[in-house]
């Protein structure tokens, strides 16, 4: 028999267990969270359930009559509809248990029984978070291949060489390289430190625990910086990078990126910020000064020693927003600045630091839709200073004020 109670909210989660009051305690849980709860009483049920509408997430019983949970599992992730399904394992303490056979026929969790409500919660919903992610990442992925096929079909269009071809072959490897390797390492330690905290939560202190949760966050940034460049660069690419400008505070806007950036590298080099300006009110588009400055700032702290300083100033003059960043890292040498704002390009001395060539090419294309000019002075081994200069009025904002 399935029960399908109706909860106008989040995931939907089947329950599978033969013991009714099992049942009922479960879904009671779920549905007070938001949850959208199923019900089956076996595994022959369950299967029907799922075919017919696959949940987000199961929590399925082992010791059932007929089909146990073990059948029930193999037989879902044999199926290409629901292999993804992940299936968090029911079980009484007193039963015995093969957590090994569980997690090699697919299982990703366990809880057993009696129920511990915080438990059962924190562990449903760590599981579809990590679904969630995973399902963002395939988006995004399947958005950028799109891209990338995009990109090939229109230049296929205009190949004259066999030497154009290969360095489109080699751009295209590089990029999807490059694309897996940094999220490779973010994503990595986001499920190797929550698996750590899953199995070994008892013995961690709470200091670890807000080690491994700060790490986690971490990488999550990493991963979202790096699908916002990625992005970026498309929409550039492709002409559709948005320009909104709006009236903005420039010298408040940039005290307050300061100190956003200082909360998140607190153990980098320290950023100085000084100003030279009686503005108050200016108009540039805030979503593309954030990338420009964020950009420059996090390069800045990037390719310099800890203890070092990164002073940030920012003069206005002549109707020009001009902003200094000046570190005192590994420097770029000339040959590189030659090509400093291509996509992928990166100076042979950064080593093992990482990056992915897109930052400096999103900055200028974000400096350009604004009419600004970006110049830098870099000597190898002394530092770096970007200077960027952007009109305080931009044209074009007040031509589409009068076709408006």
């Amino acid at each position: 028999m399935i029960q399908e109670p109706y909860t106008p909210s989040k995931e939907s989660i089947l329950i599978v267990d033969d013991t009714p009051a099992n049942l009922q305690l479960l879904a009671q849980l779920l549905s007070e969270q938001g949850y959208k709860v199923r019900m089956a009483q076996d595994g022959t049920m369950a299967l029907m359930s799922i075919q017919s509408s696959p949940p987000d997430l199961i929590l399925l019983d082992i010791m059932m009559p007929e089909v146990n949970g073990y059948e029930v599992c193999c037989k879902l992730k044999a199926s290409s509809l629901t292999k993804n399904i992940p299936i968090i394992f029911i079980s009484a303490l007193n039963e015995v248990f093969d957590k090994v056979k569980a997690f090699e026929v697919g299982g990703v969790d366990y809880i057993t029984k009696p129920f511990q409500a915080p438990e059962v919660l924190a562990r449903v919903e760590h599981q579809l978070h990590i679904r969630r992610l995973t399902q963002q990442l395939s988006e995004q992925n399947a958005l950028l291949q799109q891209e990338v096929h995009r990109r090939e079909m229109a230049e296929a269009e205009v190949r004259q060489s066999l030497s154009k071809e290969q360095e489109l072959n080699q751009l295209k490897s590089y990029f999807v390289s490059m694309v897996s390797h940094e999220f490779r390492n973010p994503l990595t330690a986001i499920l190797g430190f929550a698996e750590f905290m899953r199995d070994f939560s008892q013995q961690l202190s709470e200091e670890k625990k807000q080690e491994y949760l700060c790490q986690i966050q971490e990488s999550a940034r990493r991963m979202t910086a790096l699908l916002n460049d990625v992005l970026s660069l498309g929409q550039a690419e492709a002409g559709k990078l948005e320009f909104n400008p709006e009236s903005l505070d420039v010298e408040e806007f940039c005290e307050d990126l300061v100190e956003e950036i200082k909360r998140v590298n607190s153990a980098q080099p320290t950023i100085i910020f000084s100003s030279q300006t009686q503005l108050t009110l200016a108009c540039l588009d805030k979503n593309l000064l954030r990338q420009i400055l964020t950009n420059l700032l996090s390069n800045a702290i990037k390719y310099s020693p800890e203890g070092s300083t990164v002073k940030f100033n920012l003069v206005c003059q002549d109707e020009l927003a001009i902003f200094h960043i000046k570190d005192e890292g590994i420097g770029i040498s000339p040959e590189d600045q030659q090509r400093l704002f291509e996509s992928f390009h990166r100076g042979k001395n950064v080593g093992k630091i990482s990056g992915t060539g897109l930052g400096l090419t999103i900055v200028k294309k974000a400096v350009d839709l604004h009419g600004g000019q970006i110049a830098v002075n870099s000597e190898i081994g002394v530092g770096t200073t970007f200077s960027v200069a952007i009109p305080l009025n931009h044209p074009s904002q007040s031509d589409e004020k009068e076709s408006d």
